[in-house]
């Protein structure tokens, strides 16, 4: 019987040539899965941020949870986390009860850091021009949040979405336009620093951005608009104006 015949070098790099070609058509989809994954455990993250300011509106007349407040200058409260820098603790926030697994603050496609002290996770913002109240410092009147009977169009009114902006992330959503004056003019029209609370484009390869409405229902936009704003690239405001953003 003639002995076992070998690889000639041709065959093996044939072999070697299908290989890196099957390779090279998998690796991409498996990448894509694995995005569209995280897209959707993102969707999911911000679902159930959305539940839980409707059950906290339930046992507030109807109101939604203040974006921001202050025990005192070093106790700030806000929607996502109760701070304490004196002993560098952090809690669950006002929109939680103080209850929450804190990892669903964090969005599985966002790498970068919050722009906020001792947060944990991050990725997220909610809309303080029109829902979210806020006090300024300690003893200061507080803006009331809105009720959520206020809202006249709730499927197209942002809650919560995948906040980010030039240096990080920031957890306040601001709509692009102050309208001084104006009946439907944002409840945080004296704040200047508007495109901080952009919106990024982190999902399907940088195409989209993903957001939490008020009527319960979470989606995605595949485009952002700068608002008249310079804006970071990959981030923008949900809408040019103030129509995604306002009670209207």
């Amino acid at each position: 019987m003639p002995p076992p015949r070998g690889f000639t070098l041709i065959e093996l790099l044939v072999v070697i040539s299908i290989i890196a070609l099957l390779i090279g058509i998998v690796l991409p989809v498996l990448g894509s899965a694995r995005e569209s994954g995280r897209a959707t455990a993102c969707l999911s993250n911000l679902r159930q941020m959305m539940i839980a300011a409707m059950a906290y509106a339930a046992d507030e007349a109807d109101t939604m949870p203040t974006a921001y407040d202050y025990e005192d200058f070093m106790r700030p409260i806000e929607w996502d986390y109760r701070k304490d820098f004196s002993t560098s603790t952090v809690e669950p926030g006002l929109l939680w009860r103080g209850r929450v697994d804190r990892e669903i603050q964090q969005c599985p496609s966002f790498e970068g850091s919050s722009n906020s002290p001792l947060d944990p996770f991050t990725g997220y913002n909610y809309n303080t021009s029109y829902l979210g109240g806020f006090r300024n410092g300690p003893g200061l009147d507080p803006v009331p949040s809105a009720r959520l009977d206020t809202v006249k169009t709730p499927a197209q009114t942002a809650a919560f979405g995948d906040g980010e902006f030039q240096a990080g992330a920031n957890k306040f959503m601001r709509a692009p336009r102050l309208l001084l004056g104006q009946p439907n003019a944002p409840h945080d029209a004296g704040f200047s620093g508007r495109q901080a609370g952009t919106q990024g484009l982190r999902h399907h390869n940088g195409n989209a951005t993903n957001v939490a409405w008020v009527d319960g229902h979470a989606d995605n936009l595949d485009q952002l608009q700068q608002g008249g704003l310079p804006v970071a690239p990959e981030t923008g405001f949900l809408s040019d104006d103030n129509s995604l953003y306002d009670l209207d």
